[in-house]
């Protein structure tokens, strides 16, 4: 999404950064040459209370490890990822579900040779609830260019800069991201070196308070780029919350020339079908948004292969959150459906951005 910061009355706020500046923090850049690193898994069945190994159509990893995934707690579930045993990278989760459903990212470490990450799980008042999702992580590595990812880790704090050690900037490996804190809820994320057109922002909320987060708005603010980020709780009530972030522009969730991939923004909320302006897709041919009914969509991404993952994110004034509903494994064209509801619970059309990789 490209618009105007005085168009979308993004106000400039000062971050106060006069508190970190004493502290010796910097983004440690990975080698040029690393493989790159990332991995998704798709959890279909979320009461598995011993590690299953998912799918070959459900999961994907650049090392080729096993992504596999156990329940730990009513809706909670920790998922592996083998041989992606390293600090930092960023993690994103969205509900695979038809039920108005949350999904939070609980946390993430390295045992040294994997990636556990937790996903916690609940009913629109709530309860945690079993429930199908998708997950990915995703590590920068030196040259990935047009992309950045951060955890929010301080959402009380006026201005901050996230934790060091989970945020990268493809642009620039030393450069840091910083957040500013317009109201409660809601945050400017600056990105700095990373102004262009076009790209696609997803955010997931962390930690154990169910809320629901999106994106009001990106846009250039000369050399950086400026994503807008609203989060609320699932009764609709504005609120601090963690929340990690992705934003890429020209490349899939997996970075440049890896897996294929394809993005888009939906911003025809009540059209009944259309080619989104702004869309990516490493495999050619133009994705397609069908509105099936109030507050259910229908993305077509040809020429993308069966099975996978993808992410959604609502964009707007935070008051709709929206899951994939279904992705084919079995057949082509690839469509991914997706559903947004209301803080009742309520089918509700929305505007949203979908990000595939295979």
């Amino acid at each position: 999404m490209r618009l105007a910061p005085r168009a979308i009355g993004i106000r400039r706020v000062a971050v106060p950064l006069l508190a970190v500046t004493a502290i010796a923090i910097s983004a440690v850049p990975a080698a040029a040459g690393v493989p790159p690193r990332w991995a998704y898994g798709v959890v279909r069945d979320p009461t598995e209370t011993e590690a299953a190994i998912l799918p070959a159509k459900d999961r994907g990893n650049s090392t080729g490890g096993r992504v596999s995934a156990e329940k730990t707690e009513p809706g909670s579930v920790r998922v592996t990822f083998a041989g992606q045993g390293a600090n930092g990278g960023t993690v994103l989760v969205t509900p695979l579900t038809t039920k108005p459903r949350a999904c939070a990212v609980g946390g993430w470490s390295s045992d040294g040779l994997s990636t556990i990450a937790s996903v916690e799980c609940s009913d629109r008042h709530g309860v945690p609830t079993d429930t199908p999702f998708i997950v990915s992580i995703r590590f920068l590595r030196a040259g990935d260019d047009q992309v950045a990812y951060l955890w929010a880790n301080n959402p009380a704090s006026a201005g901050y800069i996230p934790d060091a050690g989970r945020q990268m900037n493809g642009t620039d490996p030393f450069a840091l991201n910083s957040i500013a804190q317009v109201e409660t809820g809601v945050w400017d994320v600056t990105l700095p070196d990373l102004g262009a057109p076009g790209g696609t922002v997803q955010v997931s909320s962390y930690g154990g308070t169910p809320a629901r987060c999106g994106v009001v708005s990106w846009a250039e603010d000369g050399d950086d780029e400026q994503v807008r980020v609203r989060c609320r709780t699932l009764a609709g009530v504005p609120t601090n919350v963690r929340y990690t972030l992705l934003y890429g522009k020209g490349q899939g969730m997996a970075g440049p020339d890896q897996g294929k991939a394809a993005y888009l923004y939906a911003h025809r909320k009540k059209a009944a079908s259309y080619t989104p302006t702004f869309r990516y897709t490493s495999e050619g041919g133009a994705s397609t948004v069908t509105r099936q009914g109030k507050g259910r969509y229908r993305v077509t991404l040809p020429n993308m292969a069966k099975g996978g993952a993808a992410h959604v994110t609502p964009v707007g004034d935070g008051s709709v959150r929206c899951n994939v509903a279904s992705i084919r494994r079995e057949t082509l064209p690839q469509r991914i459906s997706v559903r947004c509801w209301n803080a009742a619970g309520k089918p509700a059309d929305a505007r949203f951005t979908l990000s595939s990789l295979r």
